[in-house]
């Protein structure tokens, strides 16, 4: 339930109306609350990797991440650790007929790693 702002083009939670929920703000596991995204880099979608990527930055905090989704095989190659289960669910939830589609996110924690990943989509 987010949407591109025509006034800033930041991505922003869609507001409430009579018939829908509005967007929520992204919590992540620090604590910090995301609620409007500048997308500086979009990686597109690469059938050989099996994922896209974009570099991002939080308009409220101004930290940096790298956002990708794809592949349960492919995003599982490039986290630090997998959450227990994690090939397991893919694997059961791919049998059962699902469409299975892995979401991950780095802090880029200086402005070299947000240069290399503007840059490349190599990691």
């Amino acid at each position: 339930r987010w949407h591109l702002s025509e006034e800033s083009g930041h991505a922003v939670p869609f507001p409430v109306t009579e018939k829908r929920k509005g967007g929520e703000a992204i919590v992540l596991l620090s604590g910090d609350m995301i609620s409007e995204v500048e997308v500086l880099t979009r990686h597109h979608f690469s059938s050989k990797l099996q994922r896209m990527s974009c570099v991002i930055r939080s308009v409220s905090t101004g930290k940096h991440f790298a956002v990708l989704k794809g592949s349960p095989e492919a995003v599982g190659t490039l986290l630090a650790s997998k959450p227990a289960g994690y090939d397991e669910k893919a694997k059961y939830l791919s049998k059962e007929g699902y469409r299975v589609i892995s979401l991950a996110y780095k802090e880029l924690r200086s402005n070299e790693e947000v240069k290399s990943a503007r840059e490349s989509r190599s990691k």
